[in-house]
């Protein structure tokens, strides 16, 4: 990734940790260096050095031009106004093998347009049994498919 994109909580939380750690962690080293930047409805200006604080979809648009690479993390409401306002190329999901029974979702009710992916490449799967799951934007949901054709 070359920049990191992240909700004010988020931010809150990475802004309180990341940085205390320095250079010893090889995370750490790479979130401390790259551009980031935090989406927040609200004035903000950001201690975490490198970072820029943003307020509309227009802005982080206009971040397409001077990244190629930008990953948000965590930052649920954050994803879901991306994907509504179609700035998301691409899901990486990590599914863990945890259930909580309580928590937020990523997709509640009512939020969000509909928007079709495909998977990206072969799920990756890791030692302790979580599994990376990438897909990308391939246009509108296509309803009506017809079970019979499937193998």
């Amino acid at each position: 990734m070359d920049a990191l994109l992240l909700g004010r909580i988020t931010y809150d939380i990475f802004a309180g940790y990341w940085p205390a750690l320095g250079d010893r962690n090889l995370i750490a080293a790479k979130f401390n260096a790259m551009p980031k930047f935090v989406v927040s409805r609200s004035p903000h200006d950001p201690a975490w050095a490198g970072t820029t604080a943003l307020s509309t979809m227009n802005q982080v648009a206009a971040l397409r031009e001077q990244f190629s690479d930008i990953h948000v993390i965590g930052s649920g409401a954050l994803t879901r106004s991306l994907l509504e306002a179609e700035l998301a190329d691409r899901l990486n999901l990590y599914l863990y093998p945890l259930a909580l029974g309580s928590g937020k979702r990523l997709f509640a009710d009512g939020t969000g347009m509909p928007a079709a992916f495909t998977l990206a490449q072969a799920p990756q799967a890791f030692p302790q049994g979580a599994v990376l799951l990438s897909y990308e934007r391939a246009g509108v949901p296509v309803t009506g498919i017809d079970m019979s054709e499937m193998d």
